[in-house]
């Protein structure tokens, strides 16, 4: 449980959604459009591991509303509402770019860093388990 209030923590910090830098209410598609923008520069192994990523977010963002301490880290239940509808939405713009080039979700799985999406992920050994160039 105490790396999910790390993750929820650093979420709360940087304010952002699975998607970048959380967007309001009044932009609309802002979100989808910067998630589809990183989807396009990204390989297959990249979204597989986009993925695993968002599938284990989404599960974070579900297991905090039952948590008081995990909410209250995200700034309520509202907000944790709100990442948690981002988040979903995120995951069909990710469905939707794997299926145009053929793929299927979740055909790959291994380790992720929960503080670095695929265009970010750093971390050597986990990148070549995932096939990244």
């Amino acid at each position: 449980m105490s790396q999910l209030r790390e993750i929820m923590q650093r979420l709360g910090r940087r304010g952002a959604s699975p998607a970048g830098p959380r967007v309001s209410e009044a932009s609309g598609g802002a979100l989808e459009a910067e998630y589809e923008r990183h989807l396009q520069g990204c390989t297959v192994a990249m979204l597989q591991y986009e993925w695993t990523w968002l599938e284990q977010h989404l599960e974070a963002l579900e297991l905090s509303l039952a948590q008081p301490a995990m909410l209250g880290t995200l700034g309520g239940e509202g907000k944790a509402r709100a990442l948690l509808a981002e988040a979903r939405t995120c995951r069909e713009r990710l469905r939707s770019r794997l299926e145009a080039l053929g793929e299927s979700p979740g055909a790959q799985h291994g380790p992720v860093l929960a503080s670095e999406h695929a265009w970010e992920l750093s971390h050597p050994a986990i990148r070549a388990h995932w096939g990244f160039p």
